[in-house]
Formats: structure tokens, C-alpha cells, sequence
């Protein structure tokens, strides 16, 4: 696998475990303020979903730096994988989060897969929230050796109720910004849409108008 050559020139040991928590304690402080919008929304979202996860596997909230955010639920199987802990090849190696990171699109890792002897027991699925403008990357770790297809449809389903929270944090907030400048109905009506992730093409048809317009 590419990945694995990489790390392997790069001089990273599978063994390693020095550098899978780079950031200092205010970095991550940091950085999850920076994420509260993602954040929030991963909670109010993946605690629900939680219920339909099969036993010893959780979802996982990762930032697009590698770095995990937050873990539903908090499974003492999983300790490794806390605030903090780095996905990116240049910390874990070869793994699925960072591959989908880095190709903005659904990855999985089995075990053997997995660059890190760390990761040597955990089946990784992870995909971005939203690969064309997303700041934040999901995924699931299970330790069950049978695998079937619910990883992808659980964080499918995680991914879309995500992605509508989000849409509404933003609507709300472009809301309270733009009631102190003075915007016409028709240019709030637009922001807005921009805003929930619409095309030109979907709002001019939407808005019954050209899209030229």
C-alpha cells in the first residue's frame, strides 16, 4: 500500500506511541472551541444514533487536522482513542481516517490494514461529513471481527442528520449577523439558501428566476 510505504520512508515505527497526542493541553482547548458548531452537533446527533451501534464500537469526531474531537459513546474498550489523539499518517500511519482525510471520500482499514500496532485490533470506517467544504471528518471503530455493511449505512445516516443540524446552526447565525445590516428580503431569502448548501442552479429554480439573475 502506498500509505504504508510513506510512512515507512518517513521513518515512522509501527510501535511508536510518542507523538499520537501532539497537541498541548491549550492547543486542544483550542481548537475544540474553534469546533464547538461540529461539536455540538456530533453530540446531539450521535448520542441518539449511539442506540443502533452493535456493541464495543463507537462513533468518532475528528477534526480535519487528524485530531479527535470527541468519542459516543465513551467505551472503556476504546481508551486509546481520546481528545486529542492524532489520526494523521504522520502520527498513526496507515489508517482509515486519514486516508479519508486526505481523499475526501468513505475509507475503511482492517486491522491488518492499519500502520500503527495500536490500531492492530480495531476495524476503522470513516468518512467526511461533507467533502466539498466540511472541517470535520466521522468514523466508527468496532472491534467485532464479523463486518457487514451497517458501519457505512449507521454513518451515513450520522453524517445527513449532522449535516442538517449544521445547516441550521448556520442559518440561525447568518440570521442574528444580517438583522443589523440592511439586506432586501430577496438578498436574505438567497443568503440563506446559500447558506443550507444550495447551488446557484437550485436557488434560481427555486427562486423561479434565471440563474444569470
Amino acid at each position: 500500500m502506498d500509505s504504508w510505504r510513506r510512512c515507512a520512508q518517513a521513518g515512522l515505527s509501527p510501535d511508536s506511541t510518542r507523538q499520537l497526542y501532539p497537541l498541548s493541553d491549550q492547543q486542544l482547548k483550542t481548537l475544540c472551541e474553534q469546533s464547538h458548531n461540529d461539536i455540538s452537533a456530533f453530540e446531539s446527533c450521535a448520542v441518539p444514533a449511539a442506540a443502533s451501534l452493535p456493541k464495543a464500537s463507537a462513533f468518532l469526531l475528528v477534526s480535519q487536522q487528524g485530531i479527535l474531537l470527541k468519542k459516543i459513546p465513551e467505551l472503556p474498550l476504546f481508551r486509546l482513542f481520546r481528545p486529542g489523539f492524532s489520526f494523521s499518517e504522520a502520527h498513526a500511519g496507515t489508517n482509515a481516517v486519514a486516508l479519508s482525510i486526505r481523499h475526501s471520500e468513505p475509507m475503511w482499514t482492517f486491522p491488518q490494514q492499519n500502520y500503527c500496532t495500536l490500531l492492530t485490533d480495531c476495524p476503522l470506517y470513516s468518512a467526511p461529513v461533507a467533502p466539498d467544504r466540511s472541517s470535520v471528518t466521522l468514523a466508527i471503530v468496532t472491534n467485532r471481527k464479523q463486518i457487514s455493511e451497517w458501519p457505512p449505512v449507521l454513518l451515513r445516516q450520522l453524517i445527513s442528520s449532522m449535516s442538517l443540524e449544521l445547516r441550521q446552526v448556520t442559518r440561525s447565525h447568518i440570521r442574528q449577523k444580517t438583522e443589523s445590516i440592511h439586506l432586501t428580503a430577496r438578498q436574505r431569502t438567497i443568503l440563506l439558501r446559500i447558506a443550507g448548501g444550495m447551488t446557484d442552479r437550485q436557488i434560481a429554480a427555486d427562486l423561479h428566476v434565471t440563474q444569470e439573475t
